[in-house]
């Protein structure tokens, strides 16, 4: 579907999710490499900054904050919605390719794989499907995708396929030790000092969910790692850490690894997304209460 829906157009715009996360990046630059061997005109589109932190994982951080006027078609990775993009949909076709449960089908093309781990697996899956020779550093930026997104293969979506598709890119000369290092988490004494303060913040509530709630910016490193480990509070129903940034939004991060309930139909509520056991959403309290 992928490159039968490039045919016959000049420009198209490669689109990410707000806030992002290696693997919509990692599954963009992998898409420009392989259009850069044809005459396409291809634009990376991401409406928030890019993280400095992904820069040596990412290898490109040339991204546009808007779609180019000349885009004659938008090919969308790793986003369950369009809301999920931040921008002004455009008056062209739309491929929505993901891999999340929570997925509205909201393109004119849809291609969603619902039991794959990650977007770079679906993306790595077409590239050899079509024999495509990936370049050692594009074979690299799509393992970092799936090791990112799936915590170095420890995630419970994890399957045959994915391993098989790990296995292939490192026999083009991708670097397992490389990805791996995609989930390491260096914090310095201030972050390990947010750290504590937002395990000690830590209720359960009536409801029997684990709460915590505090200040900071929403690409804090120790977020994540708070996360995680308020998840393994035990008899809890699922888990949630609430962030107020300086602009007043609240990104909302959530997990529940060993429970039924299904967050990512939460998060979907709030335009987020995710996967049943891990998902979030950023939204804008003052809006919400109206």
């Amino acid at each position: 579907m992928l490159f039968n829906f490039l045919k016959q157009t000049r420009a198209i715009s490669i689109v990410c999710h707000a806030q992002p996360d290696l693997d919509t990046l990692c599954a963009a630059v992998s898409l420009k490499n392989i259009l850069s061997q044809t005459p396409l005109t291809v634009h990376l589109v991401c409406q928030s900054p890019i993280d400095p932190k992904f820069k040596d994982f990412i290898y490109e951080t040339q991204f546009s904050n808007h779609i180019p006027s000349n885009t004659q078609k938008v090919v969308v990775l790793d986003c369950s919605s369009w809301q999920r993009t931040k921008l002004k949909q455009p008056e062209v076709p739309i491929l929505n390719l993901d891999h999340h449960n929570t997925n509205t089908n909201f393109g004119d093309y849809n291609y969603v794989i619902k039991t794959a781990a990650s977007t770079c697996e679906m993306l790595a899956e077409i590239y050899q499907s079509y024999n495509i020779n990936l370049s050692p550093q594009t074979a690299q930026v799509l393992i970092n995708g799936v090791y990112s997104d799936t915590k170095s293969l420890t995630t419970c979506n994890v399957s045959s396929n994915t391993l098989r598709i790990c296995s292939w890119l490192a026999k083009l000369k991708a670097n397992v030790k490389i990805a791996h290092s995609t989930n390491k988490t260096a914090l310095n004494s201030t972050e390990l000092k947010e750290l504590g303060l937002a395990l000690l913040n830590t209720k359960i509530d009536r409801n029997q969910i684990a709460i915590s709630s505090n200040n900071a910016k929403h690409s804090s490193a120790y977020l994540d790692k708070a996360i995680e480990l308020i998840d393994q509070i035990p008899n809890k129903k699922y888990s949630i850490l609430l962030s107020r940034n300086h602009k007043g939004l609240i990104r909302a991060s959530m997990r529940n690894n060993k429970g039924e309930i299904d967050v990512s139909k939460i998060a979907a509520k709030f335009n987020g997304g995710g996967h049943k056991k891990a998902a979030g959403f950023v939204y804008n309290p003052s809006k919400l209460d109206k």
